[in-house]
């Protein structure tokens, strides 16, 4: 069933619902007081007695007029006779035949409690009879025993329960229209996205959930567009960096062919040239594989208990000896206080820091300083890998962990530039967060946020 036939329903029902509700209540409650006559009805109902008396001077018949239920009648003679009676409800004292004849005297015990009207009637001799009609108390109501609340609610709220309805009916009738105007906007969106077109905007009216719903949507699609548009840049990446040691391969096949190398030491260079050629391109394909590995998920971690600072130690040790070939300073920081372990991947974290060195070595001069530091936040522990090399900009740092970009104070240009997207891969993957704060021309640091640390046990 479409939503706009459910909601057609769910307007019939908000309307019809409480008018049928009202209408069965209404029913019923005229039922239960149907012993209260209408007044063009008395009347109509004292003058049958008028004809009837005035027409009839002896004996007159009353078995032809129609009474209402629970309505007690006596027609008294000018003498106060009682020539006519009915009874009244179940267990009246007073009740009997339709018609009495000229039994029985006016008896004030007869009138009991209720309400009464009494009506003159003259007949042509002059002399006078009366017609006393006897409206008792509500049968259902008993002593101090108060009417039903839908009762009262229905005699005093009819005309608010009438607005109601008419107001929820315009209400959702103003909905309805939002609604599917609204509805019609994503479902032109979603067909337009389907069918690969991502060039539009679709503007969010109002501040609803539907509006809110809309918003989310454009958010997707502009992710989905920068997706493809990363997506593009990867391949053109990709392509550029694998070209260019190809083509310097070719080409050094080609000379060796041509007979360019033409004594032993030309060969040999060219050699030696074409195999670290190679080796860079096998570096730059392995990089590849793992980065699509990362984003794919095909990387699977192998989870261990790691003590935290025996693997800084570690790292530390094998940095503070690689840093001073490059001409840097390597300095590790030690402030976890007591011995704390984490479920982790260990050759997952040591590929993680190895990108950040690399990248410290890249983005750094001789001269500079590394260093490694390990502290506790927030019942966490805060890794992280500052270099005091020129910095990034703003603008680098909203970027640096793109696929292929390579910051403009890089001094080696044989990476892929996806070191530091294979780090943020490999702490989101942990569920970790990584978040790099820079002051240009002063320093860069990258810090490992882990939330969930154990105390080691020995």
């Amino acid at each position: 069933m479409k939503l706009r036939t459910k909601l057609i329903l769910f307007v019939f029902g908000t309307v019809f619902i409480p008018v049928l509700v009202s209408g069965l209540i209404g029913f019923y409650l005229h039922k239960r007081r149907e012993w209260v006559p209408s007044p063009g009805r008395i009347d109509r109902l004292l003058s049958e007695f008028e004809k009837t008396i005035v027409n009839t001077q002896r004996n007159p018949d009353f078995a032809s007029i129609e009474l209402p239920k629970m309505l007690t009648v006596w027609v008294f003679d000018s003498d106060d006779t009682l020539i006519f009676k009915t009874g009244g409800h179940t267990g009246d004292r007073s009740a009997g035949d339709r018609n009495m004849g000229t039994s029985g005297t006016f008896d004030v015990s007869l009138l009991k409690s209720g309400m009464f009207l009494v009506h003159p009637v003259t007949r042509d001799d002059g002399s006078e009879a009366r017609v006393v009609l006897r409206f008792p108390p509500d049968p259902e109501r008993d002593g101090n025993k108060r009417p039903p609340f839908y009762a009262k609610f229905l005699e005093r709220g009819m005309w608010w329960i009438f607005a109601l309805i008419l107001f929820s009916a315009v209400m959702i009738t103003v909905i309805m229209r939002s609604f599917n105007r609204s509805i019609k906007k994503l479902e032109r969106a979603t067909r337009r996205v389907a069918n690969g077109d991502l060039d539009f905007e679709l503007v969010p009216e109002g501040k609803d959930e539907i509006a809110s719903l809309a918003r989310s949507f454009e958010s997707m699609r502009r992710n989905l567009k920068e997706s493809l548009a990363r997506r593009s840049r990867f391949l053109v990446g990709v392509s550029h960096d694998l070209k260019t040691p190809l083509t310097s391969i070719k080409g050094y096949l080609e000379a060796i062919s041509d007979g360019l190398a033409d004594d032993h030491e030309k060969l040999v260079r060219y050699l030696s040239i074409i195999g670290e050629k190679s080796k860079l391109l096998e570096d730059r394909i392995g990089e590849l594989i793992d980065y699509v590995n990362m984003e794919t998920g095909e990387w699977r971690l192998n989870k261990e208990t790691l003590p935290l600072s025996e693997l800084f130690e570690e790292i530390a040790g094998m940095y503070g000896e690689d840093a001073p070939v490059f001409g840097r300073t390597f300095r590790y920081h030690d402030e976890i206080g007591e011995p704390v372990t984490v479920s982790a991947d260990r050759a997952l974290l040591l590929r993680c820091f190895e990108n950040l060195f690399d990248n410290a070595i890249r983005y750094t001069r001789e001269g500079d300083t590394i260093a490694l530091r390990a502290r506790r936040d927030d019942g966490g522990i805060v890794v992280t890998f500052e270099d005091s090399g020129p910095g990034l900009r703003m603008e680098e740092r909203d970027r640096v962990f793109e696929p292929f970009y390579r910051g403009s104070g890089s001094r080696r240009e044989d990476g892929l530039g996806l070191g530091l997207s294979i780090v943020k891969s490999i702490v989101d993957a942990h569920r970790w967060r990584i978040s790099v704060e820079s002051e240009p021309g002063a320093s860069t640091s990258f810090s490992i946020h882990i939330p969930e640390v154990k105390r080691q046990t020995s």
